[in-house]
């Protein structure tokens, strides 16, 4: 009778643990190394978001369904809590429509420019054809500085193609994505100088909206375990440091 007892309490047990996974709906960045497809595996992901994404599953025991999502898009649905949240450099402009999460790792935000191209300081940048990412925020004074000659590309790699066919100038944005895409392509003796406009956190934007609120707490108290006991720093490694 003991042990029927026990077998139906630790039955019970595991009937709340399943009855409380939550599926959790995330945009995960369309940037290389951030999210790619996965060419082994058709519709399957790679990159820094889906590693983090997988971690994060076996941590909470909840579903985390990730898309791949241009930049753009994100954002906008973080404003419409049509996801949950997000994983990516921190913009304090997200503030007004979703939470910042705990600090995973950090990332300097910039311009990299082609060999040859002095890049000491901000002024530096007048007359300068730089590529940037629709919808990408890189540092407010450059945003908002109508003087300087943008190029509105898709993504990184468009804007380092570019800039190695002598298209544009420099590149803006996430300057170790920028470098893991200059590596990729073999197109390293091509750049220069880079300069250094902010550094932010890689974190998670959680959409204010969202109706699984309730959970931004205990994923972030994970995020921040995986933090403590190096896993982040292993993904950013696998990805970024090369």
């Amino acid at each position: 009778m003991k042990r029927f007892g026990f077998v139906a309490l630790a039955a019970l047990a595991l009937h709340c643990v399943a009855a409380q996974a939550l599926e959790l709906k995330v945009d995960m960045i369309q940037l290389d190394p951030w999210t790619l497809p996965d060419p082994a595996n058709p519709g399957q992901f790679i990159g820094i978001v889906p590693d983090v994404m997988k971690a994060l599953e076996k941590r909470t025991g909840h579903k985390i369904i990730g898309r791949m999502t241009p930049y753009g898009r994100v954002e906008s649905d973080l404003q419409e809590g049509t996801i949950d949240f997000s994983f990516m450099a921190w913009g304090p402009q997200r503030a007004a429509y979703a939470n910042k999460g705990v600090a995973a790792f950090p990332l300097q935000f910039g311009v990299w420019g082609i060999k040859g191209l002095p890049l000491k300081g901000y002024a530096d940048l007048k007359g300068v054809k730089i590529s940037v990412t629709r919808g990408l925020k890189v540092d407010p004074t450059f945003d908002q500085d109508g003087t300087l000659d943008k190029s509105m590309d898709l993504d990184y790699t468009t804007g380092v193609k570019k800039a190695a066919a002598g298209q544009v100038q420099a590149v803006a944005g996430s300057l170790s994505t920028i470098g893991h895409i200059i590596a990729g392509m073999g197109v390293r003796e091509q750049f220069g100088d880079f300069l250094v406009l902010k550094t932010t956190d890689t974190t998670i934007s959680w959409s204010k909206k969202s109706p699984n609120l309730a959970l931004e707490g205990p994923v972030n108290e994970a995020i921040g375990k995986m933090v403590q006991d190096g896993t982040m720093q292993k993904i950013y490694d696998k990805w970024l440091k090369k």
